[in-house]
């Protein structure tokens, strides 16, 4: 990972502030877009309450052997 000195954080502070790129954004714009792009962050069930609730069963499962097993 790139390591920013102070100097070079603050020229690129700095031009940010002249490109302004949060004023050009673009995002949806129709009613179906939005409701598109609003599902973008659904997971596809891998986080519901029943997947939770197994996966913390099989993790008790796992720490009980593992205290058998010493």
């Amino acid at each position: 990972m790139r390591r920013w000195t102070s100097a070079e954080r603050e020229k690129q502070a700095q031009l940010i502030q002249l490109w302004r790129p949060w004023e050009c954004s673009t995002g949806p714009k129709t009613f179906l877009g939005k409701t598109q792009s609003s599902k973008n962050s659904f997971k596809h069930g891998a986080y519901d309450a029943e997947t939770r609730a197994t996966e913390k069963f099989i993790n008790e499962c796992k720490k009980i052997s593992l205290k058998l097993a010493i």
